[in-house]
């Protein structure tokens, strides 16, 4: 029999609240980026924890991402500004052997028409850099080096079955927990937009939850991969 709300006895439970542990509809929870939450005062605050908590890791994955960002782009301008100064070199060079005497002997400009060309290279190259590889390459490169290390990868794996749930385990409505089995973390992943029926350890990152939407009374499934 399928369990129900703890506040209207005539609802479907949706999932336990990870403070008190009742049972909860839809619309008595609230939804945390691992976790599901009563209205309870004090459930309430540990939501207001975890969301904070979350906050500071995004910022922190964000700051990670900018040092590289600066990282690479240190390297990448060194070595355009070293291949720009050779550029710069060979136009002067090749101005002066093409060109008539009169028209530098004694003057700067050839150097300086040189300069400004290279100087014009430089500014387009740093342009396109920052609008439009940093925008619509960069990023995406990110994304599949993180997928490139389980690529290929056939990983063990354990489907949840709801009349034989394991220790750590449950599955409620569209919402599963797992253990991880390389650090024991315990991890809800919701078949909802909060995780899309997707979602790594949020400790280690080494085995992968999957719950459909549709729960295990209308066929849904859950499984653990790692």
């Amino acid at each position: 029999m399928k369990d129900k709300c703890s506040t209207h006895p005539d609802e479907d439970a949706m999932s336990i609240c990870h403070s008190c542990g009742k049972y909860f509809c839809a619309n008595c929870l609230s939804t945390g980026r691992e976790y599901y939450y009563c209205k309870n005062e004090k459930c309430q605050l540990l939501f207001s924890d975890e969301v904070k908590q979350y906050q500071l890791d995004d910022d922190r994955n964000v700051t990670n991402s900018d040092q590289r960002w600066k990282q690479e782009s240190k390297r990448f301008y060194k070595n355009t500004i070293r291949a720009l100064f050779v550029l710069w070199i060979l136009l002067t060079v090749i101005l002066f052997i093409t060109l008539a005497p009169e028209y530098h002997e004694g003057s700067l400009w050839a150097p300086l028409i040189s300069f400004c060309v290279c100087g014009k290279w430089f500014i387009i190259i740093y342009l396109i850099r920052t609008i439009i590889y940093k925008h619509f390459f960069w990023k995406k490169r990110l994304l599949k080096e993180l997928s490139r290390e389980t690529e290929g990868v056939k990983m063990p794996k354990r489907e949840l079955n709801q009349q034989n749930l394991g220790h750590d385990e449950d599955w409620v409505g569209n919402a599963a927990a797992f253990k991880c089995p390389h650090c024991s973390k315990v991890f809800i992943v919701s078949g909802t937009r909060i995780h899309s029926g997707v979602r790594k350890c949020p400790e280690c990152g080494k085995s992968t939850g999957r719950c459909d939407i549709e729960g295990a009374p209308r066929g849904g499934k859950a499984s653990l991969e790692w």
